[in-house]
């Protein structure tokens, strides 16, 4: 059968048509990646002892199988010590098993165990199979453990919270030392990934300076980093001569989009930089200035 209909009436006495692996592929299409989801305690992880670590409640995706440890329940985790003089790394990962479509699956909580070394210990390895493509084991990495001789010395968490999806809104670029005549933007928050847009046009109203973007209403993870991006600018300048526009970069910390821009003089390009808002004394186009772009980042 090469198209399986999943959200279709069929008759009484027909054979059961939405599998575990059907389901799963459009967890997969919609997640676009194992995650942990906001909800109840999000596997958070508490040290009890030396040799115990307790993740607390959540609900988790591997590879488009739905998992999750009910409200008011948790997983101890045991953890080895390492030998004397020895530390180590072990990554606490949510697993996913299968003996193939239509056979038996199951998940678990699973304790990767690193090399012991004198120092510098590496993170071990972990299964990454791709379970639609017909993998029979996939895991989740949820937290990583440092461990010096019998204590555990820290917890970090190593996965990423999948955000309410989608999300998406409309904002108002603003601009210091630009008088808007008109300003547009909006965004979309699907996953690990932001879309921002904007279009704006306006006049200068002082000394100018670096275009800096402002209004973005969302707090933005320093873990996003810019990936891609398009667009245009007209009519600013680079502090180094005449402005050649290369791209918008999105900077987490301060909800700022920035312009990039080529500095051209004389003898062609003389270096990287940003641009430009013109100050009331330069020369200004008829028009007023004006820039739109789009800018995609993600969680790295």
């Amino acid at each position: 059968m090469a198209l399986l209909g999943l959200t279709v009436n069929t008759s009484p006495g027909a054979e059961g048509h939405i599998t575990p692996e059907a389901d799963a592929a459009i967890y997969q299409g919609i997640f676009g990646e194992d995650a942990v989801l906001p909800v109840g305690e999000e596997f958070s992880a508490q040290i009890i002892n030396n040799n115990c670590i307790r993740l607390g409640n959540g609900v988790l995706c591997v590879g488009g199988h739905m998992c999750m440890t009910s409200y008011g329940d948790y997983t101890d985790v045991i953890i080895d010590s390492a030998g004397t003089d020895m530390v180590r790394y072990d990554l606490i990962c949510a697993r996913f098993e299968t003996t193939g479509p239509g056979g038996v699956d199951s998940v678990s909580i699973v304790v990767k165990k690193g090399t012991e070394v004198e120092s510098s210990p590496k993170a071990p390895s972990w299964i990454r199979n791709n379970l639609y493509e017909g993998g029979l084991v996939r895991e989740f990495p949820l937290h990583m453990v440092r461990i010096s001789g019998p204590l555990i010395m820290s917890v970090s968490k190593v996965f990423n919270t999948l955000s309410a999806i989608p999300q998406s809104g409309i904002w108002t670029p603003t601009v210091d030392g630009l008088s808007m005549s008109a300003a547009y933007g909006d965004y979309v928050v699907l996953g690990q990934t932001v879309i921002i847009s904007f279009y704006f046009t306006g006049v200068p109203t002082g000394v100018g300076g670096r275009l800096e973007i402002k209004g973005f209403p969302l707090e933005i993870s320093t873990d996003y980093r810019w990936a891609a991006g398009g667009g245009h600018a007209q009519g600013f300048k680079h502090s180094g001569g005449q402005a050649c526009f290369s791209g918008w970069n999105l900077q987490a910390s301060s909800r700022s989009i920035f312009g990039r821009a080529y500095a051209l003089n004389a003898d062609g390009i003389s270096g990287a930089g940003y641009l430009m808002v013109p100050s009331t004394s330069d020369v200004i186009p008829s028009e007023g200035i004006h820039a739109s772009g789009t800018i995609m980042a993600r969680v790295v």
